[in-house]
Parts: structure tokens; sequence; C-alpha cells
């Protein structure tokens, strides 16, 4: 992870919370936050770059 830190969630808690392949990290003055993200993270991406390459 270079010179950040990691998290491990822990497999229960995964299937608990229902996490996929993403995870969104919301800050907060009290901490952080986990969740599903609301709009999948790379939503669009594929369109946005073969317009790039046009």
């Amino acid at each position: 992870m270079g010179n950040s830190q990691g998290v491990i969630i822990p497999k229960t808690l995964i299937a608990q919370f229902r996490f996929e392949n993403e995870v969104e990290m919301k800050v907060t003055t009290e901490g952080m936050i986990l969740a599903k993200p609301e709009i999948p993270v790379r939503d669009g991406w594929d369109e946005a770059s073969q317009k790039l390459a046009e």
C-alpha cells in the first residue's frame, strides 16, 4: 500500500454489510465511515476513456 496504511475488514463484516468490490470511505470529525458506494466508483469510466482516445 505504498506509504499508506491498510485496514483489514473481517470476512464476516464484509458479508454482513454486503460489501462487494469497492468500499467508500467518508471522513468526519468523529472518524471514518466505511460504506457501500452510493454510485459505482468507476461508473462511466469506460465511456469517458473511449471519448478521450478519440
